[in-house]
């Protein structure tokens, strides 16, 4: 358990080597994308709306590359790139327990370069390493944090994952796992900022005897407990099989998802910034909050499509899991109403 430490304080450190680097980095995804791993997307946007290579990365957006929402076997593979890359000395990871994810749709800590500030994949480095050079939570710089969560595409929940990577015996993300589970221990305090943060962190270690890792694991297996189905005013029993609709779910780019989906019985829709979707009233009220999680979206087709999985999916449909335009992966019927896990 937890076998993912050594490495990842290595590649903590070395990756710093690189903070006036990038091109690098960037050569480095794509030497892992040309082996078929799959790394985030190295391709940006120019202020024309261009497509063009990128030309810089933050340390985390970097680290997000194997924590992600992939397989396993993948995961362990860049890492195994990475550990071959930089001959590195730990041995590969035989687990990710305890380690939260990305969402596999928006796994970049920054926007294109159309909605870049000049100052924000600096100032991201510039934390990063200040993270690693403080010896406990006390000496957080709690102004450059909250400079760092009012850049796009970065928030408390993200940058505090950032962190755990990188030095998991200091921190506890606040991602919507971890921030549940402090909640069933009685710490429901809001985190908006740094100063936040260190109290809800003091808080959640006074509340339990959990080491940081084995406290981000236990939130996770939390969330795999089997949830009763909520009550409704509307009737969800199952369609009768005249009246049932189909539908068509991508498991991911490339379905690298499907393997996941199968051995697990579940198929999801990602968009995970959005949270619960069954908390928005109307299709509207998606579209009015989408832009201010997914700049580059279109709010419109996306509100219709979260809207039609949240509200009208229902058990007795079937679901058809697609790769590209001409392949079906599998399919199932849904068996119960949506869940959000975040």
């Amino acid at each position: 358990m937890f076998t993912w430490k050594p490495i990842y304080a290595e590649i903590a450190l070395k990756l710093c080597e690189f903070e006036h680097s990038h091109d690098q980095l960037v050569a480095l995804m794509i030497k892992l994308h040309d082996q078929g791993l799959k790394v985030s997307s190295v391709v940006d946007r120019d202020v024309n709306d261009k497509e063009v290579p990128m030309a810089e990365i933050d340390p985390f957006s970097f680290f997000a590359n194997f924590n992600r929402g992939v397989t396993y076997d993948n995961r362990r593979a860049i890492v195994a790139a990475i550990k071959d890359e930089w001959r590195l000395g730990a041995e590969l990871p035989q687990d990710f327990d305890g380690l939260p994810i990305m969402n596999l749709q928006s796994s970049w800590f920054m926007p294109y370069q159309k909605r870049r500030e000049p100052h924000h994949v600096a100032t991201l480095w510039r934390f990063y390493r200040h993270c690693l050079e403080i010896d406990a939570p006390s000496e957080l710089d709690t102004e450059l944090f909250d400079a760092c969560c009012a850049l796009r595409k970065v928030a408390p929940a993200s940058l505090t994952m950032g962190m755990f990577w990188s030095r998991p015996e200091l921190w506890i993300a606040v991602d919507k796992k971890n921030r549940e589970y402090a909640s069933s221990l009685g710490v429901t305090r809001q985190v908006a900022g740094g100063a936040d943060y260190l109290k809800w962190l003091a808080e959640v270690r006074q509340k339990t005897d959990k080491s940081t890792c084995e406290f981000s694991l236990q939130a996770h297996l939390n969330t795999l407990e089997e949830k009763p189905v909520p009550d409704n005013d509307e009737d969800v029993g199952p369609a009768p099989s005249s009246d049932r609709n189909y539908w068509l779910l991508a498991p991911g780019r490339g379905a690298v998802l499907w393997d996941t989906w199968f051995a697990e019985g579940f198929g999801a829709i990602g968009w995970n910034g959005m949270g619960d979707l069954n908390k928005y009233p109307s299709k509207e009220a998606m579209m009015e909050y989408l832009p201010k999680v997914y700049e580059d979206s279109g709010p419109l087709h996306v509100a219709h499509m979260l809207w039609e999985f949240a509200r009208e999916m229902r058990p007795g449909d079937v679901v058809f899991a697609k790769q590209g335009l001409h392949k079906i992966c599998g399919w199932g019927v849904v068996a119960g109403a949506t869940t959000s896990r975040l």
